[in-house]
């Protein structure tokens, strides 16, 4: 694996669980009527755990990003393409680039783990 495909693929899973343990803090303080400040503290700190989760592991997930199942790729994709309708307001213009850069994954996945000819075109 290239230095920058490796730099590319930290780019992907790095904002994951900072978004996730940021935004789930945030909605969980919210959604129990709690005070604006419990709010903002709890989101805050859901913002560090993500950072610690992030620093511990993004190593190991990058070195292995090609052999993760397709489970936890698919659920990555999601939680990426609701950020993604929601950043562009209800229209889906970025979900099209998560669209090619999945595929864009997929080959490569298939290239590292040097699949057979019958599994490529199943993947495709």
């Amino acid at each position: 694996m290239s230095k920058f495909e490796t730099f590319v693929l930290g780019l992907v899973f790095a904002p994951a669980p900072i978004l996730l343990c940021f935004i789930g803090a945030w909605f969980t303080t919210a959604a129990l009527g709690l005070s604006e400040k419990v709010v903002s503290t709890s989101a805050l700190s859901g913002l560090a755990v993500g950072l610690i989760i992030t620093a511990v592991v993004l190593k190991r997930w990058v070195r292995n990003a090609y052999k993760l199942s397709n489970k936890i790729l698919a659920a990555l994709y999601i939680f990426y393409s609701i950020l993604a309708i929601g950043f562009g307001m209800g229209i889906p213009v970025f979900n099209y680039i998560l669209g090619i850069a999945a595929g864009v994954y997929i080959v490569r996945k298939m290239y590292h783990l040097r699949t057979d000819q019958n599994e490529f075109k199943h993947n495709i």
